[in-house]
């Protein structure tokens, strides 16, 4: 619900300041226009930087909601991977893909690839995963 006014407040907004500028008029014009059409256009500037915070505000908070709505990354898909450097804890992508409906939205940043006997498995870090705000189950 938050996403539509969002939209339709930046689309207001740039409506709003993109109407005829008041700066970009000589002082003459300004002064034959009189003050008081000068002070709508300062009014309506205004405006529409108020509808743009707003509308930037209700985006983030958007965001935030969807953040608390991610269900809890699945613990049995948290896998143990020995390397050269010792054991290595990621998330096994496959695993995710089959068992984790939100597996598509996990952070490309947290994308991990070792070398684990002989081969490259591919997993999310938890540690990544945790500090970019996803949830974590625990067995």
């Amino acid at each position: 619900m938050i996403r539509p006014f969002a939209t339709s407040a930046v689309i207001l907004a740039l409506a709003l300041a993109s109407s005829e500028p008041v700066l970009a008029q000589s002082r003459a014009e300004r002064q034959s226009m009189g003050a008081e059409r000068g002070s709508n256009g300062v009014v309506m500037g205004l405006a529409a930087l108020a509808v743009l915070g707003l509308a930037i505000h209700a985006a983030q908070d958007d965001d935030d909601d969807k953040k608390d709505e991610r269900p809890r990354v699945p613990a049995r898909c948290l896998v143990d991977w020995p390397t050269h450097d010792g054991a290595v804890a990621l998330y096994d992508a496959d695993c995710l893909d089959l068992e984790y409906r939100a597996a598509s939205r996990l952070p490309l940043d947290c994308a991990v690839t070792v070398r684990s006997h002989g081969r490259f498995v591919s997993g999310f870090s938890p540690d990544c995963l945790r500090e970019e705000g996803w949830r974590l189950q625990r067995d």
